[in-house]
């Protein structure tokens, strides 16, 4: 499929699963990955109510080497299958400084933004199988 987009906020691991499953299925030629990278991307998210054009961290998964000079890229040590991507995933998403809790009337749980833009693409790049930012999920009264 080359025109796929995902946009999902989500919390807990089996949701992780769930959104990593859908990438890998639909965006990962071969279905694992290769490399990985970390970017500052747009946050597009209703938790942010600040500066018109936030960025957050983000980690962008690739199922072939980007070959693309703005994006420092590293190698797994090993094709990583989807099972081997969330627990990445996970241990990348547990070890962020995480960005201030949202104020509102209600409570915030830890949790994930995971998302593939136009035409499957991440920045741009056709080798991206998902990116992934940290996201508070918001639990309103």
């Amino acid at each position: 499929m080359d025109n796929l987009t995902l946009d999902i906020l989500a919390v807990g691991a089996e949701s992780l699963r769930d959104a990593l499953a859908i990438a890998f299925r639909h965006n990962a030629a071969g279905d694992h990955a290769t490399h990985w990278a970390v970017l500052d991307l747009p946050f597009k998210g209703v938790e942010y109510c600040g500066d018109a054009n936030p960025t957050r961290k983000t980690l962008v998964l690739f199922w072939s080497e980007p070959n693309d000079k703005r994006i420092q890229d590293y190698p797994f040590p090993a094709q990583a299958t989807k099972e081997d991507a969330i627990v990445f995933v996970q241990s990348w998403l547990h070890g962020l400084c995480w960005p201030e809790e949202p104020d509102h009337d209600g409570d915030n749980e830890k949790g994930f933004r995971m998302f593939v833009e136009d035409w499957g693409h991440v920045v741009e790049n056709g080798y991206a199988i998902c990116a992934i930012q940290p996201a508070w999920a918001m639990y309103g009264k």
